[in-house]
């Protein structure tokens, strides 16, 4: 449930994800908040999402299953 900045979002998933975040912010799945650099922000998923997906935690974003 821990938040992910959106530069390494972009970095993974390419700049498609750009509108991709913000679908997903205004359907209040993710939530987006600004990195105190000023230059980025924080995603992290809401409540929502948890509920909507019958989710219980989500993996890293970054492990790979073998």
């Amino acid at each position: 449930k821990g938040p992910i900045s959106q530069t390494e979002l972009i970095d993974v998933r390419g700049s498609g994800a750009y509108s991709h975040v913000h679908e997903l912010v205004s359907m209040g799945f993710v939530r987006k908040r600004r990195q105190s650099d000023g230059r980025s922000y924080w995603l992290q998923v809401t409540d929502k999402f948890y509920q909507y997906f019958q989710v219980e935690s989500l993996p890293h974003p970054f492990n790979k299953t073998a």
